[in-house]
């Protein structure tokens, strides 16, 4: 529950800049799609204007609404401090930038959509024995030879890095995708 709660926290405060991430608006960011689904995964670069102009290209070439931002994460076990300014992707050799995450983030919140951090909620960085608790290791998944994550499961049979994540998926993103089931 640690590594979920810390990357929403993360998530919610420093991408979306809603504040306080138990806040009640900070929890209206769900509801139903406002528009075609996109993808960033340009974190370095590039300045704050171009990360700008892609998201309003996106949103007018294709009439994106939904934002992901894809491996903008430090690792698979923790997000990265809120005083860094960059970091190093996990996948590959690249880096982020907090203020590129931002500047989509807000663009994306000004044209009236919303952006999306992925995280991997079944993965931990490879041998965290500590993230990974009781959690069956499901075999380690490696990219050009080199270990990138260790893919997990619960007991119940649900993803997770860590068991008591259940609770997060259990209470928030499954109930989302039953509402979702139901209203159509």
């Amino acid at each position: 529950m640690r590594l979920a709660r810390s990357l929403a926290s993360w998530l919610l405060a420093a991408l979306c800049q809603r504040g306080d991430a138990g806040s009640a608006e900070a929890a209206s960011v769900m509801g139903p799609l406002r528009g075609e689904f996109g993808f960033l995964s340009q974190f370095y670069n590039i300045t704050p204007q171009e990360a700008r102009e892609r998201v309003q290209t996106l949103h007018i070439a294709f009439g994106v609404m939904e934002f992901e931002l894809r491996d903008a994460f430090e690792s698979f076990s923790k997000p990265p401090s809120a005083h860094e300014q960059e970091w190093g992707a996990p996948v590959g050799d690249g880096r982020i930038r907090r203020e590129i995450i931002q500047a989509y983030a807000s663009e994306a919140a000004a044209l009236g959509g919303r952006s999306w951090l992925v995280v991997n909620a079944a993965a931990t960085d490879p041998g965290d024995g500590e993230l990974q608790g009781n959690a069956t290791v499901a075999g380690q998944f490696s990219v050009g030879g080199a270990p990138l994550m260790d893919p997990a499961r619960g007991e119940t049979g649900l993803p997770i890095a860590n068991p008591s994540q259940r609770s997060v998926l259990e209470d928030a993103v499954i109930p989302c995708f039953q509402r979702r089931a139901t209203a159509r």
